[in-house]
Parts: structure tokens; C-alpha cells; sequence
């Protein structure tokens, strides 16, 4: 039987992640390749994408993965980036100060398979850059009054502009992240949204087997 295949998970810099996407992929065992500074696999060579922040050098990765029907789960700047792929409409400026606010699921949110699994709302850190339009043919699932950028779905593709994966470690790197962050309840919310991907991942990788 062939060795399953890693997540390969893309970061701007070697100190914006993984968090609790690595937590997760241990308590699961799931093998992670962290990799950053223009070091990217090709889509072939993973189960899964998870993008940490804005990785201009994956835009050709991330375009191959949709293409291909992969998972993919953006966070953060991720998520802009995924969305630019998507041909939608990109605030490339600083929209806001970094901060903790609510996220309120919508209700096609509710019911989805991954993002379905957090508590609405729950407070989670925005980074505050700019935003983006919601991509043709994409499923709005979360947003927030402090964030231009809605959480979406596009088939197989997760955008998330919050910091799900944000543990304490993360959220001291954080200018302006007010102390007492992560609580408990980001945390929850966070794990339950990427242990609900990694099933997300499992599933998909039976059904195309």
C-alpha cells in the first residue's frame, strides 16, 4: 500500500505558522511539509493545501490545486490569495488594525461540512489588511463587521480570512493582538474547523481512489 500523501502547508515566513494546523495534524497523524520562503511541492506531491498568508509564489500552485479538485483551506492572507486566483477583486491595501472580534457564520455557513463545526459567533483575530470581493461561483460562509472579506467555499477550496489556526504562540507575533488571546473558545473553534477539514481531506481522498 503507497505511503499516504502529506498536507503541504505554504507560509509567508517561517513564523507564521502552522499553530494549531499542526496540532491537529498530530493528533490525527497526519505527516505536515511545512514549506516557505518560495520552497513549494507541486499539487501532485499532497492531500491537501493549507495556506498561511499571502504566498505570492503559489499562485500557479494554488490555480493547479483547484484544478485538480484539491482541498485547499486559506487562512489569513491565504485566504486574499485564493481569491485573487479566483479572478475576484483584491484590496491589496491595510484595511484595518489587527484586532479580535466576532465572526458570524451565514447560513449556507451553518450547515457546511468544515466551517459548520465553529460556534457563531466566536470572537478570532483579524490582521487587518485589505479585502476582497466574493468570487464568481463561490459560497459565502462567515464574516465579520471588522473584516471587508467574507469566509468562503469554492468546490473543494476553503477561504477563511480569520485566524483559525492562531494559538498563543501565533498570537504573540501579532502587533496590536490584545492579551487573554487565544481563549478557549478560539481555540475550540479552531480545532473543530481543521479536524473537520482533515475529514473533509480523508473523504475526498476515498471517493477519487
Amino acid at each position: 500500500m503507497a505511503e499516504p500523501l502529506p498536507w503541504g502547508v505554504l507560509q509567508p515566513s517561517a513564523d507564521r505558522g502552522p499553530g494549531l494546523v499542526a496540532t491537529v495534524a498530530r493528533l490525527r497523524s497526519i505527516d505536515v511539509r511545512i514549506h516557505c520562503n518560495g520552497s513549494l511541492p507541486r499539487a501532485r506531491e499532497v492531500a491537501a493545501l493549507v495556506v498561511l498568508g499571502d504566498v505570492p509564489a503559489a499562485e500557479g500552485l494554488l490555480a493547479e490545486a483547484i484544478g485538480a479538485e484539491l482541498p485547499v483551506l486559506a487562512l489569513g492572507g491565504g485566504a486574499r490569495l485564493l481569491a485573487r486566483v479566483l479572478g475576484a477583486p483584491v484590496d491589496r491595501d491595510a484595511g484595518g488594525e489587527v484586532c479580535v472580534a466576532p465572526v458570524y457564520l451565514t447560513d449556507e455557513g451553518c450547515v457546511d461540512r468544515v466551517l459548520g463545526r465553529a460556534p457563531s459567533p466566536v470572537d478570532l483575530l483579524h490582521d487587518g489588511w485589505g479585502g476582497y470581493d466574493l468570487p464568481s461561483g463561490a459560497v459565502g460562509l462567515a464574516e465579520s463587521a471588522v473584516d471587508p472579506a467574507p469566509a468562503f467555499r469554492f468546490r473543494r477550496a476553503y477561504g477563511v480570512p480569520f485566524h483559525l489556526e492562531a494559538d498563543a504562540e501565533i498570537a504573540a507575533r501579532y502587533d496590536g493582538c490584545p492579551r487573554g488571546f487565544p481563549t478557549r473558545a478560539s481555540i475550540v473553534a479552531g480545532v473543530a474547523v481543521l479536524d473537520a477539514f482533515a475529514c473533509h481531506v480523508r473523504d475526498v481522498l476515498v471517493v477519487d481512489s
